[in-house]
């Protein structure tokens, strides 16, 4: 199933409550702020394929997602910027990360797009941004609007 899914395309079963997935991307969040690698794999299937961004080679499984968070794990702060969207088994939500733990700190705006299963993990994880993004030309940090590790 992994290989062949086409994002947006119908997946059999029941898919987890929109509070679950709302709740599996506040702790995203949560757990990449204060550094928390295995929080974060906790989040996901063991062959979830990740694409950081968009356009790379995915990243599949928790060996390889585990060595893509250890540098940066607790090196930024991410929250969601908006609702987040939930549609059946996928979600979308716009992410804001003030990136601290590199020198000046700088800041980078992402569309992350996420497949879950019927158990509540993410199987896959698409985040969009690219050079126009990263770092962003917004500067502006603004007021608490839900979670954050500030």
């Amino acid at each position: 199933m992994l290989e062949n899914l086409v994002f947006g395309s119908p997946i059999e079963g029941t898919p987890p409550s929109p509070d679950h997935i709302r709740a599996v991307l506040h702790d995203y969040c949560k757990c990449l702020s204060e550094g928390d690698v295995d929080g974060i794999l906790n989040l996901f299937d063991p062959e979830t394929r990740f694409f950081d961004p968009v356009g790379e080679p995915p990243r599949i499984g928790h060996d390889q997602i585990r060595e893509f968070f250890e540098p940066s794990a607790g090196q930024l702060v991410l929250r969601p910027e908006g609702a987040i969207r939930v549609a059946g088994f996928y979600a979308a939500v716009g992410m804001r990360a003030r990136v601290h733990g590199y020198g000046p700190e700088f800041f980078v705006d992402t569309l992350d797009a996420v497949v879950f299963n019927e158990a509540g993990k993410m199987t896959h994880f698409y985040a969009f941004w690219g050079s126009s993004n990263n770092p962003s030309p917004d500067t502006n940090w603004p007021p608490h609007q839900g979670w954050d590790n500030t």
